[in-house]
């Protein structure tokens, strides 16, 4: 029922959940997250948030230092709410927490499918039979294109090339973590036949600062290329809802 024609495995965006916790867990939508029911957790959270905030405001005013006194008084204010009884509450909804027997039986679903989600509909789950979405990544990986390239050298060893790459150019190496990207894959069900959508994960990974930068480039330069886009299309006579 759920297989899919042309590929002959399991590619769904409507598989029946049997299991009510499941359903629960399911209907919570893509971006849940379990909640952090520790205090302490919350704060460090909050605090780790506020100082990228307060360093990114000082970077574009060009003055270090001026807002370390508002950083102290906001931070307090959010430490006396947290620690007051009628918030630690609202972290006890229900709504924030896995609903009872979910875990166990979504590791039960991932021993034969992946869950992952739609391709230009990222609020709608896909699930993919396993083997299938192995077999595509090694493929992708082995594509004679030449996107991937084979390296004999240890992880650590990459690491460590990662890390005086970082420095040789001036990128912050102490916010990059220890570990390497993976491969992952969303479906796109606007395809025919239905193709996956390969993302190389980049956060927190040793070239994360790196994978920012061309990130920031192409967000700046999107405003001049949507310009000239409308440029061309208007001196077409190609109707345009841009002004």
């Amino acid at each position: 029922m759920f297989v899919d024609s042309h590929h002959g495995h399991v590619i769904s965006a409507n598989l029946i959940l049997s299991r009510p916790c499941l359903i629960e867990l399911f209907s919570r939508g893509t971006k849940f997250t379990r909640a952090f029911l520790s205090i302490l957790s919350i704060e460090e959270a909050i605090d780790k948030a506020l100082k990228k905030f307060v360093n990114k405001q000082e970077e574009l005013l060009g003055v270090q230092g001026i807002l370390s006194e508002w950083k102290a008084e906001f931070l307090l204010f959010v430490l006396k709410r947290t620690r007051a009884s009628s918030v630690v509450q609202t972290f006890s909804d229900s709504s924030l927490s896995v609903p009872l027997g979910g875990l166990d039986h979504l590791k039960s679903l991932q021993r034969s499918l992946v869950v992952t989600y739609m391709d230009k509909c990222s609020n709608n789950f896909v699930c993919v039979c396993k083997k299938f979405y192995v077999s595509s990544a090694f493929s992708e990986l082995n594509s004679p294109v030449g996107t991937y390239v084979i390296s004999n050298l240890a992880q650590s060893d990459i690491l460590k090339s990662h890390l005086s790459f970082n420095k040789a150019h001036k990128f912050n190496g102490v916010k990059c973590g220890l570990c390497l990207p993976f491969l992952c894959a969303v479906q796109k069900f606007h395809k025919n036949p239905i193709k996956p959508r390969f993302i190389c994960a980049a956060s927190s990974i040793s070239l994360t600062e790196v994978s920012k930068w061309p990130s920031s480039f192409f967000k700046a330069m999107f405003p001049v290329v949507n310009g000239l886009w409308v440029s061309k299309l208007k001196k077409a006579d190609v109707p345009c809802d841009s002004s």
